[in-house]
């Protein structure tokens, strides 16, 4: 393995022990590679030593960054949506107090929508009764007034593109 050592990386080391020491995170992991295989590996924690290239973190939240945002933006750039719309456009069967955000709000947890978890598994065939589960909740806030981070916005998105 090939250490990157520079002025620039020792920086990000610096600022990643920071990050931590604030508060502001538990773990972080750097890991840096091409097909050559890996070049600079990092691993910080405010437990110790703890981390060392084998822990196994929860990815799902990643399919909002690798998934659904650019899917949004491909639609977008291809006319199919616009950040402006609204849930009711799509979704006319949204309750009233939806069918008014846009989905811009979604995409930025500012719809005022909360994350709801619902153990049931929803095949394709029964994505409406998934829909209908996550719009049945009360706002949490009234849009735009707040920041929540809602996995339930990004499933709506999601299905959203799907349709």
């Amino acid at each position: 393995m090939i250490k990157l050592r520079n002025t620039k990386w020792v920086h990000t080391e610096e600022y990643i022990k920071q990050f931590i020491a604030d508060g502001r995170s538990g773990d972080i992991s750097v890991v840096l590679g091409d097909r050559e295989g890996e070049a600079y590996r990092f691993f910080c924690s405010n437990r110790g030593d703890v981390l060392n290239g084998q822990t196994i973190y929860d990815m799902m939240s990643v399919s909002k960054i690798m998934a659904t945002t650019p899917l949004f933006y491909m639609a977008m750039d291809e006319g199919l949506v616009d950040p402006d719309d609204t849930l009711g456009k799509y979704f006319p069967e949204a309750p009233e107090d939806k069918k008014g955000l846009k989905l811009w709000m979604l995409l930025s947890h500012q719809s005022g929508i909360g994350r709801y978890v619902n153990p049931e598994y929803y095949p394709p065939h029964k994505r409406q009764d998934c829909v209908n589960f996550q719009l049945s909740h009360p706002l949490m806030f009234e849009p735009t007034t707040d920041y929540f981070y809602s996995c339930s916005a990004f499933i709506i998105l999601g299905i959203l593109l799907e349709r």
